[in-house]
């Protein structure tokens, strides 16, 4: 017939979004695995914009910190005659030396950077490290990003 109950109606008014949730349990939002996985991927986002926003404002970076990443990382592949895409990856100490202004970076935040990257895996790619930042650092262009 079209109604619902009052719990029902309640528990869509209040939810985050009821367009993913499942309201036909009695007015308790019936969680899908797709709106917990969306969960844990915005939570991760937001973790992720905190981190890079604390990092760029305590070491406060700039566009020049950013090309300097880029350059050292490019120096030291520089000897290897091809270039993989595995020459990218960098390890946790790595990224710990490619942050400019590392004095002024908790190791926790360094360690938290490179978890929010890695995936699960041992290693990350130091250019979604450097492309991550240029989210963040003020100045830089959609066109300037991709030629990074």
């Amino acid at each position: 017939d079209g109604q619902v109950s009052f719990k029902e109606f309640k528990a869509m008014a209040e939810s985050p979004d009821p367009a993913e949730e499942d309201f036909l349990q009695g007015g308790i939002p019936a969680h899908t695995s797709e709106s917990i996985a969306l969960q844990q991927r915005n939570e991760q986002a937001e973790k992720k914009r905190e981190v890079f926003t604390r990092c760029v404002q305590t070491c406060r970076m700039e566009k020049e910190d950013v090309y300097g990443m880029l350059k050292m990382v490019k120096h030291k592949h520089s000897s290897s005659r091809s270039l993989s895409h595995e020459s990218f990856y960098v390890g946790y100490e790595d990224i710990c030396e490619l942050m400019p202004a590392a004095s002024l970076l908790s190791r926790s935040d360094c360690r938290t950077i490179f978890d929010l990257l890695r995936g699960g895996e041992e290693t990350i790619d130091s250019r979604d490290l450097i492309t991550t930042f240029t989210n963040f650092v003020a100045g830089f262009g959609l066109e300037e990003r991709c030629k990074l």
